[in-house]
């Protein structure tokens, strides 16, 4: 999302300098490739989970290390309202950027690695994880490897997904040997129609990685997975929800029937770890979730007869009790929302909203209080042709981290993924 009054651009080197300058470096240790690969993974999982304890100061070593604060790279930072400000930088080229999240304390950004030699039959073979200077937004020196390697996604299990035959696809479980940098891929743990209504649904959470998918070969599942060894602990039953949304946080996972699932008794099911069965959290066969978020002992939803007819609501605890439940009167969010109680929810929403065909529409950067519902613009910009009727920003597009909203800005060709990074800061 370019933000509006931008002036001149400094002239300070850009983050694509500092990929380059890791690959000259790497070259000239003149380890091969592969070795590489695991060094680089292993010293990275050090950083990420060996650290934390105390050793190493908690700077991150090895191949990717806390960038220096050293200026922005070609950054534009406008004010936008008394409270807030706005800072846009472009993103190194040859990279295919697709994901923002944090993990470990930290910001991080993946990207798959734009080579004609990375594509395999079924995608991108090779991605990259890099730390994010939160102040700068300069990117660190890239870790790269395969894209089944847990370390780029900063986890130690993550899911493998493979096309076999015909409509049918399997998912398994990558498990990282933080030690090494190794990693295996486990056997199938669903087999699921491949096709437009089912697809796999996956959320961190506590100590869990939840996955789920309404049209396995054994019907709809939730499996629990530990998110340390990879060990599926549990099968829970559950509706056949196409297309839900899915969050997990400390008291378990939500699932959430979206606009474009099924018939169902419940919008918001809930299910701690250890269930037999979904718990029905909010009654509603006429209501449709469009967002759904969830952090510490708290989640939220967004949900309503009509996509402009929202109401939000709030569960705490276990007991999902209701601590908020109010119509949304103002921008109707849509598709990702970040935050949690104390920083509000942040999301991208267009401004006026969108009408069938209609693309380039104004954007506002939207502040949600977790606690009333009262929305604030934080920061106005220009169109995206991504947000398009019922379509809103993708997982992943955003994060927010120590109070600041963070989010990827697709460039003009959509297949060429992401060309700038934008930070919007009450």
């Amino acid at each position: 999302m370019a933000l509006i009054d931008r002036p001149q651009v400094d002239e300070s080197p850009d983050a694509e300098a500092l990929f380059k300058e890791a690959r000259q470096r790497r070259r000239r240790r003149r380890l091969t490739v592969g070795t590489v690969v695991i060094l680089t993974i292993a010293a990275l999982l050090l950083a990420l989970f060996i650290t934390q304890s105390g050793h190493g100061g908690g700077g991150g070593g090895g191949a990717v290390s806390r960038p220096r604060d050293t200026g922005s790279p070609k950054s534009t930072v406008r004010p936008v309202a008394p409270t807030s400000s706005a800072i846009s930088v472009p993103l190194p080229h040859n990279y295919r950027f697709r994901q923002l999240f944090t993990a470990r304390g930290r910001l991080f950004i993946a990207s798959y690695v734009a080579s004609k030699n990375n594509l395999g039959p079924h995608g991108f073979t090779q991605c990259a994880l890099a730390l994010v200077n939160p102040k700068t937004l300069r990117i660190g020196k890239g870790v790269r490897g395969s894209c089944d390697n847990p370390a780029m996604t900063a986890q130690l299990v993550s899911p493998v997904n493979s096309i076999t035959t015909g409509y049918t696809a399997q998912e398994a479980l990558a498990v990282l040997n933080p030690r090494t940098g190794t990693y295996r891929v486990g056997p199938p743990v669903i087999t699921y129609s491949f096709d437009s209504t089912s697809s796999p649904v996956v959320a961190y959470g506590g100590n869990w990685l939840w996955l789920y998918d309404a049209q396995t070969t054994a019907g709809p599942q939730l499996l629990q997975i530990n998110a340390v060894n990879g060990d599926v602990v549990d099968t829970i039953a559950t509706p056949q929800l196409f297309d839900p949304l899915m969050a997990a946080n400390d008291d378990g996972v939500w699932l959430a029937n979206s606009f474009r699932g099924s018939p169902a008794p419940y919008v918001l099911y809930h299910g701690v770890p250890g269930a037999s069965q979904l718990t029905g959290t909010l009654p509603g066969s006429n209501l449709h979730a469009y967002w759904l978020t969830a952090t510490g002992g708290h989640v939220w939803l967004g949900a309503g007869s009509i996509p402009t007819a929202q109401t939000l609501w709030r569960f705490d605890g276990v007991e999902a009790t209701i601590g908020l439940e109010t119509p949304i009167t103002g921008s109707q969010p849509f598709g990702e929302v970040v935050g949690d109680l104390n920083d509000g929810l942040w999301t991208v929403v267009a401004n006026p909203p969108p009408g069938p065909g209609d693309t380039g529409q104004p954007l506002d950067v939207l502040r949600i209080n977790a606690n009333t519902g009262s929305e604030q613009v934080m920061a106005r910009g220009s169109a995206l042709p991504a947000l398009e009727e019922e379509q809103g920003l993708a997982e992943g597009e955003s994060s927010l981290y120590r109070g600041s909203f963070y989010v990827l800005e697709p460039s003009s060709q959509l297949s060429n993924g992401y060309s700038r990074l934008a930070r919007v800061t009450p």
